[in-house]
């Protein structure tokens, strides 16, 4: 199970959290996690929580292959 990922926020700073449930989302969580760039919001006040159910197939390959190319916006809880 992935969870507690978030974008690094501003302690004093208005917080989105954004959470998503995953399992076998292989051919659709890239998109999903891509489009968080599209929301114009700034990404140092979004929490994103991901949280699997046990997927069997590429979704979290996929999930920590995201946060890794996107590290300097994650930090891990």
């Amino acid at each position: 199970m992935i969870n507690n990922y978030m974008y690094k926020k501003e302690e004093d700073s208005t917080c989105v959290s954004i959470v998503l449930t995953t399992y076998n989302d292989e051919d659709t969580i890239s998109a999903v996690l891509n489009s968080i760039y599209t929301l114009g919001l700034d990404l140092n006040n979004i929490e994103l929580i991901i949280v699997d159910g046990g997927s069997t197939d590429k979704t979290l390959s996929i999930v920590k292959d995201f946060l890794s190319s996107n590290a300097m916006y994650f930090k891990r809880n």
